[in-house]
């Protein structure tokens, strides 16, 4: 994947993706408590940036999870000068039967 990425100009991902793929976790972050705050991906969208020379933006999907059918959604934005950070929204699926 590596190889792959280091042609790429944009990445987009999940919260999960950088630790999976490439070992880059942000150290304030715990997916499994169902919280996830945009602030942390602050770093790793760095350290993305900082092994991939040629990514000029990065972007994480961000989803919390209040209970099995609400969700938070959210995102952050490193284009590598400016960071932003998504509100926050939520969401929920119904059943139609």
């Amino acid at each position: 994947m590596s190889d792959l990425v280091s042609m790429c100009d944009v990445a987009l991902g999940n919260e999960e993706d950088a630790e999976k793929v490439f070992g880059i976790h942000s150290p304030e972050s715990d997916v499994t408590s169902g919280k996830v705050d945009g602030d942390h991906y602050r770093y790793v969208c760095e350290k993305l940036a900082e092994r991939f020379s040629s990514l000029k933006t990065i972007s994480i999907t961000l989803r919390g999870s209040l209970s099995a059918s609400h969700n938070t959604w959210s995102g952050v934005c490193g284009a590598m000068v400016i960071f932003s950070l998504l509100p926050l929204m939520t969401s929920s699926r119904s059943l139609i039967v």
